[in-house]
């Protein structure tokens, strides 16, 4: 769950910078960057203290457990913001977040862009699941979408992880 914790807190900080740099108005960024793998934390507290058997048995393998849960992540992520009756703006963001191309809202694919690269700059900052940080690319659509440079969007993670490591020490030593 420490994985799952340092993951969401990176991307909220990190959603809100992208959101900043990029000009777009938005007072859920950090909620959307912190809750957007919702459905990943119910799933993995499920099976990791509700299960016993071969279900139970994916806690004892890291990456199998990240295996299992990631496809369903959107749509147990989704129900758990409609559950929570929260906007349907950070259910969009929620159940977007791996895909942010196929939004429908396109007033929100920019607040799911940045979610996304946030995601992924979390990955690539070492926060989250083991098999999340190996397959993060930074998606140049994106950048594009928001108007960002690989520079500036490599100044924001740089950034982040020098917030990340005063926060979480445990990530960088």
């Amino acid at each position: 769950m420490q994985h799952l914790w340092e993951h969401a807190l990176t991307t909220a900080y990190l959603t809100e910078a992208l959101t900043n740099k990029a000009g777009i108005e938005s007072d859920i960024a950090f909620l959307a960057g912190l809750l957007h793998d919702i459905g990943k934390v119910v799933l993995v507290d499920t099976i990791t203290t509700k299960f016993t058997g071969s279900a139970g048995r994916l806690k004892d393998d890291l990456n199998v457990l990240t295996k299992a849960v990631s496809p369903l992540n959107a749509t147990i992520g989704l129900h758990v913001a409609q559950h929570w009756r929260l906007s349907t703006d950070l259910q969009f963001a929620i159940y977007y977040a791996n895909d942010p191309k196929s939004c429908p809202k396109s007033e929100l694919q920019k607040l799911v862009h940045c979610v996304s690269l946030a995601c992924t700059g979390a990955d690539s900052a070492g926060c989250g699941l083991p098999q999340d940080s190996e397959t993060s690319q930074i998606d140049e659509d994106a950048l594009s979408t928001l108007g960002l440079g690989q520079p500036e969007s490599q100044k924001i993670l740089d950034d982040t992880r020098e917030l990340t490591s005063a926060l979480m020490p445990s990530l960088h030593s």
